[in-house]
């Protein structure tokens, strides 16, 4: 019985031919690409679920109007201490790093519906650092996803679909308070309905998310490769003057517009609801 190489254990999806992966050519990828844009998508969505409204948010978790407005500065801090791990398990342990992502955004989801329901402002500073763990991992996975499954030639669409479903989530965030129009009961049926969306994450990862591991073991000079030169790379952007003359300025940019909403009614004074009486049902 003539013997079986490594390969030929491989999935389709996963094996190399010397065109490149074949992974690059299978029509998986997209669905491997929409499936992260949702995650990415739903967990931008839910970065805005308490900036929209402050009065009525102060009203349904029965706080400040600053504590409402830390809810969104955490989400956003968490990201900072998990990065590390997040890049170190996409690169090592892709496919389940990202599952767990998934599951994350999910908990997050249905932790932010109890925190209305029950207008507890603890589960809502859970969530929202259950949300920033997730976030970590959406963040480290722009380009990976883009490297792993597209050619050279289509890796900038792929990772331009990847953020900018990011900001399209965003985006449509900041219209939550339109769908709650300052009444509580319309506040918890929007949460509950994101909860059930938000829910879609983890079945779209299992049945559309191929995992491109054994692929990964027949090219060393990837995923292996690109985690030990890791050094290298950040003491060449070091001193890569033109990169840091764009980065810095983009950076500024993108923080200050990203901290708008965690003081957006202090600044421009747009709460939705002053007239709701602070007994809510």
């Amino acid at each position: 019985m003539a013997s079986r190489s490594p390969a030929d254990h491989l999935p389709p999806h996963s094996r190399v031919t010397p065109e490149g992966p074949a992974a690059w050519r299978s029509g998986w990828r997209w669905a491997v690409l929409g499936s992260f844009s949702y995650l990415s998508a739903s967990n931008a969505f839910m970065c805005m679920d308490f900036s929209d409204d402050y009065g009525l948010n102060e009203r349904l978790l029965r706080s400040g109007e600053a504590d409402v407005a830390l809810l969104y500065s955490l989400f956003l801090l968490s990201v900072v201490p998990v990065m590390p791990i997040a890049a170190w398990g996409v690169v090592r342990h892709h496919w389940s790093t990202v599952a767990f992502a998934n599951a994350l955004n999910v908990a997050g989801g249905w932790l932010r519906y109890l925190a209305v329901v029950r207008s507890s402002y603890a589960l809502a500073v859970l969530s929202s650092l259950v949300c920033g763990g997730a976030a970590a991992v959406v963040v480290c996975s722009f380009t990976a996803v883009s490297e792993r499954w597209f050619r050279p030639s289509h890796r900038g669409l792929a990772t331009s679909i990847a953020v900018q479903s990011n900001y399209l989530g965003w985006a449509l965030g900041s219209l939550i308070g339109a769908g709650e129009a300052g009444e509580a009961e319309r506040a918890r049926a929007v949460f509950g309905w994101q909860a059930v969306a938000i829910s879609c994450c983890v079945p779209l990862c299992l049945f559309l998310y191929r995992d491109r591991r054994a692929a990964d073991q027949q090219q060393p000079d990837t995923a292996g490769a690109a985690a030990s030169s890791a050094s290298s790379a950040l003491r060449s952007l070091a001193s890569n003057g033109p990169f840091w003359r764009r980065a810095v300025p983009y950076a500024a940019i993108g923080g200050i517009g990203f901290s708008v909403p965690s003081a957006q009614d202090v600044l421009f004074g747009c709460s939705r609801s002053p007239h709701i009486s602070p007994h809510l049902p």
